[in-house]
Parts: structure tokens; sequence; C-alpha cells
């Protein structure tokens, strides 16, 4: 049976695990904190977790914080925790992260030993090198995901993440997406065609090919791809997993029920965000119009193919995703962002006028466009929290703080415009 003995509120329990080969007594102590009020029931509580703790030390199923490196306790974490409760996804992200800034810092350091002074040491590091705060908080996020555990799991004594001081996140999505004039321009070129030079091809000092200017096109799919994000304000995995079914012509709406994620190796199909990530986006005539044209036109992409489609079968096109590769197999999650970089590069590249360049945002920033303007609007922020499928509308008040802060101010000088005597 362990033993207990009361330090103060906490008990001290210990399990004796027998003798080493030269003789030495074997033990594993742990301090416990009951939450009961009554002695009783604190009695039966610490009594309760001294049995189980014995049951661990004895199955050989106890972590020791005091002898368990933080990289060590990560593979534990995993095994225990991450592989039955995040996506694999997820837990690709995290390890990722993991391994980039605390695996050569920490990793090998005794997880009972480390201190919010060794992590502020390594956020210190990550501002030094150029890292974004969001990107320092990401990473504290999931360190502190990480020991919550070992707290929780009795391994620490206290999460050292809880005292660490992070730098600021500037949440000002107005400067990283288009504002209105912007977005129509964005829009009216994928429409235009453009030119593409080709140089002469050389071999042995000598020109083997004429060089060519040919007139190309933006893909069809990819204008219906941008102008559903503009107008739906859909994450990108949200808009690569879509298929025909999830399309509602008749009601003219999108129905999003799943998303795509990269892994190694390729990429996945998993649930959205969060519940409210299940949501019904309506989208205007235009791009239902757009849509419709599209499904005709892969249909018949499709059949012309013959047996080298890949896709979902013919016979159940409904099944058929809307972005596609060449032989039908679901788009690769990174070409809408490779080709919405390309697109802008090559809009300014043949823009005369400073004025009118448009901004090098992130495709992430087609999200962040849909909700300022909605914003800009009227629209209130629950509308626009549903729309977007944030699992919270603080979320929405956090994140478009910024473009709320100006529409307060249009409303309050509209009301002057209203009451104001003439």
């Amino acid at each position: 049976m362990a033993s207990i003995k009361q330090r103060g509120n906490s008990y001290l329990v210990t399990v004796s695990l027998g003798y080493s080969s030269n003789k030495q007594k074997i033990t594993k102590s742990t301090t416990y904190t009951p939450t009961a009020q009554t002695p009783a029931k604190i009695r039966k509580e610490v009594e309760k977790f001294a049995i189980e703790f014995e049951e661990r030390c004895k199955s050989g199923k106890y972590l020791d914080g005091e002898t368990m490196s933080f990289m060590v306790f990560v593979d534990e974490w995993k095994k225990r925790y991450a592989e039955s409760n995040l996506t694999q996804a997820v837990i690709e992200s995290y390890t990722g992260v993991i391994d980039l800034y605390f695996k050569d810092t920490i990793g090998k350091m005794k997880l009972s030993k480390i201190n919010a002074l060794h992590l502020q040491d390594i956020y210190t590091t990550m501002k030094d090198r150029g890292l974004s705060a969001a990107t320092i908080r990401r990473a504290h996020a999931i360190a502190s995901s990480v020991f919550s555990k070992a707290y929780k799991w009795n391994l620490i004594d206290d999460n050292p993440c809880k005292r660490v001081e992070l730098p600021a996140v500037n949440n000002n999505a107005a400067e990283e997406c288009f504002n209105v004039e912007q977005a129509k321009r964005f829009l009216e070129y994928l429409e235009q065609p453009y030119e593409v030079k080709y140089s002469p091809k050389m071999k042995n000092g000598r020109i083997a090919a004429a060089g060519y200017t040919t007139t190309m096109t933006t893909p069809e799919q990819m204008i219906v791809y941008f102008n559903m994000a503009i107008y739906g304000g859909f994450r990108r995995g949200e808009l690569i997993a879509l298929t025909w079914n999830d399309i509602n012509f008749d009601k003219g709406y999108i129905s999003i029920n799943k998303s795509c994620a990269k892994v190694k190796g390729g990429q996945i199909q998993k649930d959205p965000k969060s519940k409210s990530g299940i949501r019904c986006v309506p989208l205007p005539p235009n791009c239902m119009a757009m849509l419709k044209n599209w499904k005709q036109h892969e249909k018949e992409y499709a059949f012309s193919l013959g047996t080298y489609w890949k896709g979902a079968p013919l016979s159940d096109f409904g099944c058929c995703h809307l972005f596609i590769q060449e032989d039908g197999q679901q788009m690769h999650i990174d070409t809408p962002t490779h080709k919405f970089r390309e697109i802008i590069l090559r809009y300014n590249d043949s823009c005369t006028d400073e004025k009118l360049l448009l901004p090098e945002i992130h495709l992430h920033g087609l999200r962040h466009t849909f909700a300022t303007l909605m914003i800009s609007l009227g629209y209130d922020v629950v509308t626009i929290s549903k729309m977007l499928g944030h699992s919270k509308v603080s979320i929405t008040l956090d994140v478009y703080s910024h473009a709320l802060k100006e529409n307060e101010v249009k409303a309050s000088n509209d009301m002057y415009k209203l009451l104001a005597i003439n």
C-alpha cells in the first residue's frame, strides 16, 4: 500500500517498488492536492489517487517528470492524447513546430526542470530572427498544450507557459485584404487574356527554336475558385474539399461539411475546423451561374478523357470535386495559393499606374476581404461570423476590430447627417 503524508494542503504519496540489484530501495513519489472540502471526502479522494498512482507505478505506466526529457514526453503525449483526440494534420503541424523551435533548445531537458525563463529565451530568439508575433504565439500555444497535459498528469507542479510574456499581435485584417476597388480590379483581371513571351531556345550556341508570344487565359476553374473565395469568405481547404453534391443550385447556397488539409505524403479530408464550420453559405447569382457553367464544362472534359479520368465515377458525377487536377483528381491544396500569387505579380508587372497596383496579400486575404467588405456594407457581426464559420462571435470581433471601428465612425456620421438641422 502506498504511504500518504500530509504537507499543508497537499499530500505526498510514495510507492515502494522493491529493491535494485545493489539492494537499494526503489520508490516513486508524487504530490497531490485534493479538491474536496470535508476531511472525510479529502481522505477518500487522496486514498483513491494513491491507489491509482500505485497501480500506474507497478504496471510501468507512470511517467516521471523528474527523469523524463521534454522530447520523450512529447512522444508519450502523442500516444496517450494526440493520436486519439487530434487529426493527423494537426499532429503533424504541432510536431513540426516542436521540432523546429523546442527540440534543440529544451528537448533534452528534464520536464520538471523547464521554467518560464527557458521558454522566454526561446521566444526572444525567435523574435530576434525576425519571426512574427503570430508565429511566436502559435509556437507558445502548442508548447502550452503539451505542458498542460504534463501538469494534468501530475508530472510537473505547474505549467511554465502561464508565466511567459508574449508579443502583441496586430489583428488588423484590413491591412491583409483588398479594398472594394482592388477586389473589383482583381476579379476583372481574371477574365482578361494575357500574353506570355517565350525566349528562343539555344543549342550549341545556335538558335534551335525561335522565340514566340502566345495569348493565354486564366483557367475557368480558378476564376470560379477566386470568385467563391471573395463572395463567400471560404477557407482554402473548404473550397478544395467541395464536391458537386455540396452545391444547391435551386436555393443558391454552398454546403460546407468537410475540409482538406496537408499531411506528409499528400492531403486528407477532415471535418471543418469547428462545429460552427459546418454551415450553408449563400452565393450571389453571378457565382451560381459560373458554377453551373463550370459543372457542365468539367463534365464534358471528364467524358473527353475517357479511361484517363481519375476522379469519381462519371455515373455519380455529384461525388466529383469542383476543383481538379488534369486527370480529374482533387486539386492539390497549394495550387490556388501559387496561382493567386502568380496572378497578382503578373497584374502588377503589366500595370502602368502605381496607384492601381494590387497589394501582394496571401490567399487567406480573400477571406479577410469578404469579411471587411461585409462589415463596410453594414451587416451585423453575428451574420458575418456565421457565414465565416467562426466558433465564437468574439473571434470575429477580435480579428476585424479595426474594420468594425471604422464602421462605428461611419454610423456616427450617418446619424449626424440624419439629425443635423440645416
